[in-house]
């Protein structure tokens, strides 16, 4: 048996009942668990991959959700020089996706080139002293994260991994606003 305690005295005394209202209030309760419970469940067995690098599919991955999107990405990375990920971001820009980067001051000489060669607008993020993220929202709904480098030696010998979260609109929103905060507070390159 619960007890509550009475602030005016300190103390404790019987709650009074309601029987009429607890059993709407227990199937209330039974019925809003067990559907969060299912939506948990198939949130986290059906809309996440993870892969990783150099030999776990990480870069298979990584081109799966670039060529996944249909509208839009914004990339924030430090480095971006991978051929395969800068071909088949380019591919997405040739067929109407609308891309838009923030990279690392590091990148004005590499990364920034050869996306600006393949149409992709590019800004550099100065305003740190190493601009680390490393995320793509995909089309507001999908988020690829990882602890990787677009590089082509990341792809080859680094350890790193990524997790794609599809169709996840609610953690998009929250990538897309720290993504938006970088682009606004950087520098088109030029």
């Amino acid at each position: 048996m619960t007890f509550q305690l009475n602030r005016a005295t300190d103390m404790r005394v019987k709650p009074k009942k309601h029987p009429s209202l607890w059993p709407m209030i227990l199937t209330a309760c039974c019925l809003g668990f067990s559907l969060q419970t299912a939506h948990a469940t198939e949130a986290h067995t059906q809309n996440v991959e993870a892969g990783f690098y150099p030999y776990g599919g990480g870069e298979e991955l990584t081109i799966k959700a670039v060529k996944s999107a249909k509208q839009s990405i914004f990339l924030a990375a430090d480095r971006v020089i991978s051929g395969p990920i800068v071909q088949a971001l380019g591919d997405a820009h040739r067929r109407g996706v609308n891309i838009l980067t923030v990279l690392d001051k590091s990148q004005e000489k590499s990364g920034a080139k050869l996306l600006a060669h393949e149409g992709i607008k590019v800004h550099i993020d100065s305003r740190h002293v190493l601009m680390n993220n490393n995320y793509m929202i995909i089309d507001g709904e999908t988020v690829e994260i990882g602890r990787i480098s677009y590089t082509q030696t990341a792809a080859k010998k680094s350890a790193d991994n990524v997790i794609v979260l599809w169709n996840d609109p609610a953690v998009a929103k929250v990538y897309r606003a720290n993504w938006q905060e970088h682009w606004d507070h950087s520098n088109p390159y030029q």
